[in-house]
């Protein structure tokens, strides 16, 4: 027995403190400052009123005392300052009850281990801001509670910004504690915290324990808690746990043994800091038992793109076996070369959200150690965004490509940025991706928004069998801009394009001359199509012929402005005359204009219309020299049809030579040469060969009786 203030009350053990604070104190005290007169103070026990057998008395430090409390009480101190607040029997507050007085407790001076039994410490210091901690005893914990949030830890010490160290080192009875969530959240500046020789056996968890520990600290908080026993946790053990937390060198989270079953590793590391070097390898991960994860969505995640924090990294005696997401898990590791054991990866349980897995993981070289049987696991998972952005773009030549296998990806509902910015040694095939689940997309998102955007190695994609999927396939803003793509093949029928409406980008920047869409693509929701192609990119003219007659023939809109770059048309065809309508209907087209189309059948003999423009010809090794025995010819749409005809036809001689081109005789109703001001295509057939021929000086225009010469100039294969 203990005699209180008025009263007696019973305790279960009396027992000296680690040097019991001061040496006579023997209560609970804590210190309350007041900055007005007439200020009250509450403390909240966060109970019913008599629940748990709380019963205590209170001297306020000002010559007032209270005794066998049962309930919440208020004092109000008449003048403004700092006040011993003494507490003995049987105890309990919760100052997440009591978010107005909470920032009076300025200081923690003693526990009371002799005169003050706790009912329970369930957010007692919730962000207590101000509190210091100079208690150097233990509070007497042997007789918590059961019932409810009693006997845990919970937010005990979470946002305590004050308190700068803890040594909980000689704890008694802390096994009676069954679940420590948040315990140490949010003390943003503790630099100290020791744990060693804590029992968390009867613990179901720890998740959120050191979330955001120290984070106003540079090097960490020196955290001391090796040989946990959490293998009566329940699978929510590890969420959060570190998440945001620093770290010091020197800290020992060593030897922890996990439940048996499966753990939910949900944020567990992300963005850790500090000067701890088991951020740099994981490695104390390996003196760890029962590494079962059910996920690790953002498990590793670090803190940037260019986060230097971790350099190596192993799967090592993981069991990977029931995870369901590996969504963000390793993103932002940009200084790991290579993750070990990643032979071992598992998408047996694979379901769901799966993104960004490899995102920024900049010098990652070992992709390709991934089976095929992960990526063909993949199966369920409804969402691949991202999954590797930023890949090896540290590594001069790029990283080894993983193998797809036959996976087909056919339940994921965005391929948003999957190789985006990825440097790659070689192409990837993806011709067995299956897209027909895609759903959700915007005009700025989803689907295959910047799916290879910037990327370097992969040279040609094979979308003839993705069954892009009408519901949700609505942009390809960005699928291919900046890229190293080449050809693109989106020509399967089974590609649905009718609720597309964006093709603004798309291949913007890329070395893209090829790009098919099916012959009876519908492509009635389109409204935006500017730098569709620009830089060197664009579609052959078969293609854009098909993409001019389907536009045409399946869209309506207007306003609409098609950036096709130096896409040409065929002329005088079907495909010339969609694209006037198209214009007619009030959109703007920036292509190349008629396809440039000269065969060796095309160069006859031009009709002499008794007006001519003489040339001389002396190019010498541009012409003369190396075409020796062929034609020069120049062409020209006299009929405005898009067919070129021949207006002037010479033999190149190895010496300079003249030719007659033909301008218009204004007596025949047809035109049949040039006019003033008209520029032929200049052209060569050689050895079956049609050259297009750039002269130098360049070919002004056509002037009657007029005289121009070519000295040198430039040929390429038409």
């Amino acid at each position: 027995m203990i005699l209180g203030l008025g009263n007696t009350i019973p305790i279960n053990s009396v027992r000296q403190g680690l040097g019991g604070g001061s040496v006579s104190e023997t209560k609970f005290v804590m210190e309350v400052t007041t900055t007005t007169a007439n200020e009250n103070f509450k403390i909240d026990t966060g109970l019913n009123s008599g629940a748990a057998s709380v019963n205590f008395n209170v001297d306020w430090g000002d010559g007032n005392t209270d005794s066998n409390v049962i309930f919440d009480i208020t004092h109000t101190y008449a003048v403004a300052g700092s006040y011993d607040v003494k507490i003995d029997g049987r105890f309990a507050m919760n100052s997440q009850m009591n978010q107005t007085h909470r920032n009076k407790i300025t200081k923690l001076k003693n526990w009371g281990t002799a005169d003050c039994e706790f009912a329970a410490m369930y957010r007692m210091f919730y962000e207590c801001q101000n509190m210091a901690y100079e208690a150097t005893d233990y509070p007497n914990i042997s007789n918590l509670d059961s019932s409810g949030n009693n006997p845990t830890a919970t937010e005990l010490f979470r946002g305590c910004d004050n308190i700068t160290s803890l040594d909980l080192s000689g704890w008694q009875d802390n096994a009676n504690f069954t679940r420590h969530t948040s315990m140490f959240r949010e003390a943003l500046n503790l630099e100290t915290l020791n744990l060693s020789g804590w029992d968390f056996s009867n613990s179901t968890t720890i998740n959120s324990m050191f979330a955001q520990l120290a984070a106003n600290v540079t090097n960490g908080c020196l955290l001391t808690m090796p040989n946990a026993d959490l293998t009566n946790c329940l699978t929510n053990v590890l969420n959060q746990t570190f998440s945001i937390a620093r770290l010091a060198s020197g800290s020992n989270i060593n030897n922890w043994t996990l439940p048996t079953i499966g753990q939910e590793w949900f944020n567990t590391f992300y963005q850790t800091r500090g000067t701890y070097a088991g951020w740099s390898d994981f490695s104390f991960l390996q003196t760890w038992t029962n590494k079962k994860p059910t996920t690790l969505y953002r498990a590793f995640t670090r803190a940037s793109s260019t986060d230097s924090t971790t350099t190596a990294f192993s799967l090592a005696g993981f069991d990977l076996s029931a995870c369901t997401s590996y969504r963000d898990t390793f993103q932002n590791m940009a200084s790991v070369s290579t993750i070990t054991d990643l032979k071992n990866i598992d998408s047996t349980s694979v379901t769901g959200h799966n993104a960004n897995i490899f995102s920024g993981c900049r010098s990652l070289t070992n992709l390709d150690d991934i089976p095929t049987s992960f990526w063909q696991g993949f199966g369920s998972a409804t969402n691949i965004r991202g999954m590797f952005l930023n890949v090896g773009i540290n590594v001069a030549g790029g990283v080894n490509p993983p193998n797809f296998g036959t996976a087909t990806f056919g339940s994921s509902q965005n391929f948003q940025q999957m190789f985006q910015n990825v440097r790659f040694n070689a192409t990837v095939d993806t011709s067995n991706f299956d897209m027909s689940s895609i759903i959700g997309g915007s005009a700025n998102g989803g689907g295959i928004y910047g799916m290879f955007w910037l990327s370097d190695g992969i040279t040609s994609v094979d979308g003839s069998g993705w069954n892009l999927s009408a519901n949700g396939f609505k942009t390809t803003r960005g699928a291919f801009r900046d890229s190293e793509v080449t050809s693109v093949d989106l020509s399967g029928t089974g590609n649905d394009f009718s609720n597309l409406t964006t093709l603004s980008d798309t291949a913007r920047g890329s070395l893209v001359t090829s790009f098919a869409f099916p012959s009876n693509v519908d492509f009635s929701s389109v409204t935006a199509a500017s730098n569709f192609f620009l830089g060197s990119s664009k579609m052959t003219t078969a293609q854009y012929d098909n993409f001019l007659i389907r536009m045409d023939a399946t869209n309506t809109n207007s306003s609409i402005t098609f950036g096709m770059n130096t896409s040409t048309y065929t002329g005088g065809g079907a495909a010339a005359t969609a694209r006037a309508n198209i214009i007619a209907a009030g959109n703007t087209i920036i292509d190349g204009g008629i396809a440039i189309v000269i065969t060796p059948a095309m160069f006859t003999t031009p009709t002499n219309t008794g007006v001519t423009m003489t040339g001389l010809v002396n190019a010498g090794a541009a012409l003369n020299t190396p075409y020796a025995g062929g034609q020069l010819g120049l062409f020209y749409d006299l009929s405005g049809t898009g067919t070129l005809e021949c207006v002037a036809l010479s033999s190149i001689t190895s010496s300079a030579f003249t030719l007659a081109l033909f301008g218009d005789d204004a007596a025949t109703p047809a035109k049949d040469g040039l006019d003033p001001g008209d520029v032929p295509y200049f052209a060569i057939l050689d050895g079956g060969i049609v050259y297009l021929f750039t002269p130098s000086p360049a070919f002004s225009g056509y002037v009657t009786n007029g005289i121009f010469s070519i000295t040198n100039g430039t040929s390429s294969p038409l």
